[in-house]
């Protein structure tokens, strides 16, 4: 079991404001086999965002429940891992700085658009390598993938007066994968540490685009491009006694255009 935290800084493009996002949750996992070569499992966890827009009176929350499967195994020089997983996720979203109710009375009464919504999201990643000994040191590096599609349910907003949107429903796939390498560190007395360094090629539905229409005419609606970027992940874990584990790991995601990172206190019990 562990529990994260993670924030996130989105720049504003010509087509979306800036937004700012804070991520916190728990995950439960559970190995159906674990040996020095194999490892099978399952995973659910459960997490909350709240995102506020920047330059702009406008914000909202979603929260995810993820029940995933994974593996990982090791022949020889040769090692591959991979997980894939389903979530369900709730939306909510309150816009209160409204376009063109801005003078008008509606202004003075302070509306403000509420809308709420539901969805699903599937992911599948993997990553394959090889591994270089030296001595109680491994390199590992890689190539890694990762496919998510994401759906989200059309919706009505209320409150916001003759200024209230519709929005269809959304369908969206993106994809990353690239060049990886892995560093892992065996320090003795139960305590092993790992970083790893990963180049994240994207293509697919990255621009965001939702069709939004306003007074039953379409309006623009999509955050534009995100550019390609570079994670850094890392952590130590440690073994109190003979059957329990403690962990903690960090990361780092960025590009020219947005930067996230998170923590995450995980603990472990092995029968």
């Amino acid at each position: 079991a562990a529990v994260l935290g993670a924030r996130a800084d989105h720049d504003a493009t010509p087509h979306a404001y800036g937004a700012d996002s804070e991520t916190y949750g728990l995950v439960g996992g559970f190995d159906f086999a674990a040996t020095d070569v194999t490892r099978i499992g399952v995973a659910l966890s459960a997490s909350r965002t709240d995102f506020d827009e920047d330059g702009a009176d406008n914000g909202g929350r979603i929260d995810d429940l993820t029940l995933a499967g994974y593996a990982a195994a090791r022949k020889g020089w040769l090692f591959g891992e991979a997980s894939a997983g389903v979530g369900y996720r709730d939306y909510s979203y309150d816009r209160r700085d409204i376009l063109g109710a801005s003078g008008t009375v509606l202004e003075a009464q302070g509306i403000e658009g509420r809308s709420t919504s539901d969805g699903w999201a599937a992911f599948a990643d993997a990553r394959f390598g090889a591994v270089i000994t030296a001595g109680t040191a491994e390199l590992r590096p890689f190539v890694h993938g990762r496919l998510v599609r994401q759906s989200i349910d059309a919706f009505e907003e209320a409150g916001a007066d003759i200024f209230s949107q519709s929005v269809g429903e959304t369908d969206l796939e993106h994809y990353e994968y690239g060049p990886g390498v892995e560093a892992v560190l065996d320090a003795g007395g139960g305590l092993r540490a790992d970083l790893s360094v990963r180049y994240d090629f994207r293509s697919g539905d990255d621009d965001y685009a939702v069709p939004v229409s306003l007074m039953g005419s379409a309006v623009p609606a999509r955050i534009g491009s995100l550019s390609d970027g570079v994670t850094v992940n890392g952590g130590v874990e440690a073994r109190l006694g003979d059957a329990w584990q403690a962990s903690a790991r960090g990361y780092w995601s960025g590009g020219d255009d947005r930067a996230a990172g998170g923590v995450s206190l995980g603990l472990s019990y092995t029968f």
